[in-house]
């Protein structure tokens, strides 16, 4: 092919639409330190009320669509930049926050993140469904890991959030004690491809929620490293070189209307990377108006094509707070309306930020991707000690606090003048 290949690399369905698997890893946990965590002995929640994923409704339809909708979000603030993101790494980090929720703030997470007509349990058993039965087969990699961070003193954990984001989420519990700790876990779950995600830690942090996908794929059948050469790549600003990775291939194609479409299998043969291609365009706003629907993945047939397809690697990051606004979610970013009581004993902690983090590489052998989302809660009522010397003027009040009645109130400017 002569004309460059616009594309748009479906990752925010790559992950849901495929039938894949998650293999976690087994080996020895590295150290992130020991977490003294205290856990309540009694439910505050009907246990009973935990579904077993064996019955877990599929709710793929609605993970799709908010995958389409939140990529919709982000992709208008970066209309001329590559982008990437794994929708089903924000939904599992914002899941595990919402199981902390209650009132309308359950409520507006369901809703934000596309399952308002859903209850708790029936996600919370979705994605449990999802992070145990996604990959059983050894041809391709793909890891998914959530962990909580805790402050020592944010504590004790109420025992239904404990048990959902354990046995669900299968969630590792650790204490924050430097922000070097919690990236070289994100390190570690993504293989060295995400190093880091936090600067640093906010000062009244309570905990952090975070979820990391890594996925490593051979295609089915492999572009030849001798056929790739330089071609050109028409960009909405210019003409750019690339290096042009070539093959001829019996694979599924289909022609829509305004665009042409490929769906390139890897070696599982149930895991493939879809690639929309604009019939004319350099940029691919028309494609977005048109052909992003419920049906962007049907009508492919068996076709024979010529494929040219760029190789490329880059990474890219978002911080989520306007765009979960936008969604409804905004109450969760507020002291005075959030509502997390459900995460710990006298604690209501709110989110400060929500940060998503990517990389992507795909070459002549395949495909390796990862993504990590973290959820930041802080919280004022963290219990501590704090020094208060009264040793300078002061003013005071005397008040009955179950009438709300002040007494007596004044200032004392000499404790010595009688």
């Amino acid at each position: 092919m002569t004309k460059g290949w616009v594309f748009y690399a479906v990752f925010s369905v790559f992950f849901l639409l495929i039938s894949c698997s998650a293999m976690r890893n087994d080996s020895q946990e590295p150290d992130y330190g020991q977490s003294q965590l205290k856990v309540s002995t009694k439910y505050d929640r009907d246990p009973s009320t935990m579904v077993d994923i064996s019955q877990a409704p599929d709710l793929s339809h609605e993970q799709s669509a908010f995958s389409l909708k939140i990529f919709e979000r982000i992709r208008l603030l970066h209309p001329n930049d590559n982008l990437m993101i794994s929708p089903l790494s924000i939904t599992m980090a914002l899941a595990m926050t919402m199981n902390g929720s209650g009132g309308k703030t359950t409520k507006s997470m369901l809703s934000g993140l596309g399952f308002g007509q859903q209850d708790l349990r029936a996600v919370n058993s979705y994605l449990g469904y999802l992070i145990k039965n996604l990959s059983t087969n050894d041809q391709i990699t793909l890891e998914i890991a959530n962990s909580i961070w805790l402050k020592e003193n944010f504590s004790p954990l109420k025992r239904y959030f404990y048990e959902i984001v354990i046995n669900y989420f299968q969630a590792g519990i650790y204490p924050i004690t430097t922000v070097d700790r919690i990236n070289q876990w994100c390190s570690d779950k993504t293989h060295e491809k995400i190093r880091t995600i936090l600067n640093e830690l906010p000062p009244q942090v309570a905990l952090i929620l975070i979820n990391a996908i890594y996925f490593k794929g051979s295609w089915l059948e492999e572009f030849n490293q001798e056929k790739t050469q330089k071609a050109d790549f028409n960009t909405p600003a210019e003409t750019v070189q690339v290096d042009m990775m070539h093959k001829s291939d019996e694979i599924e194609y289909k022609k829509g209307e305004g665009y042409q479409a490929v769906n390139i299998p890897y070696k599982d043969k149930q895991t493939s990377m879809y690639i929309f291609l604009p019939d004319d365009a350099t940029d691919l706003e028309a494609f977005y108006t048109g052909a992003i629907d419920e049906n962007l993945f049907t009508g492919f047939q068996e076709t024979k094509v010529n494929l040219a397809l760029p190789r490329f690697k880059f990474e890219f990051d978002q911080e989520l707070e306007q765009i979960l606004r936008d969604l409804g979610m905004g109450i969760i970013f507020s002291s005075s309306t959030a509502d997390f009581t459900n995460i710990a004993e006298k604690q209501n902690p709110c989110v400060s930020q929500v940060l998503h983090k990517s990389y992507i590489e795909v070459n002549e052998e395949g495909t390796e991707a990862a993504a990590v989302t973290v959820v930041v809660m802080v919280g004022a009522a963290v219990s501590k000690t704090v020094d208060f010397t009264v040793d300078r003027p002061f003013f005071f009040c005397i008040r009955d606090n179950q009438n709300n009645v002040i007494l007596f109130m004044g200032h004392v400017v000499d404790p010595t003048k009688e």
